[in-house]
C-alpha cells in the first residue's frame, strides 16, 4: 500500500487492531549534554543537510552524527545500521 493511500481506521477496522496510546513509554532519563564532538559536527553540518531539504541528507549529516554519539555514551554497546 502507498503510504499515500495509508488511512490508520481502514486498516485498524481491517485487522482488528486496537491501539493503545500512552502519554510516556519511556522511561525517565535524566539529560546528557551532548560532546564537544557531536557539537561541532552538527554546527559544521547542519547547514548543508537543512540546505538539501532531503530525507537522506537529514539522515546522513544529522541522524547519523547523533546516533554514533549514542553509541560512544554506551561505549559501543550497541549498534548503529543504515538504513
Amino acid at each position: 500500500m502507498l503510504y499515500s493511500k495509508f488511512d490508520l481506521l481502514r486498516i485498524q477496522n481491517e485487522f482488528g487492531l486496537k491501539i493503545h496510546e500512552v502519554a510516556h513509554f519511556l522511561p525517565s532519563l535524566p539529560l546528557i549534554a551532548p560532546d564537544a564532538l557531536l557539537t561541532n559536527m552538527l554546527a559544521d553540518s547542519m547547514p548543508l543537510a537543512l540546505s538539501q531539504g532531503s530525507e537522506k541528507a537529514r539522515s546522513e549529516w544529522i541522524i547519523s552524527p547523533v546516533l554514533t554519539a549514542v553509541r560512544r555514551l554506551a561505549d559501543s554497546q550497541v549498534s548503529v545500521f543504515s538504513g
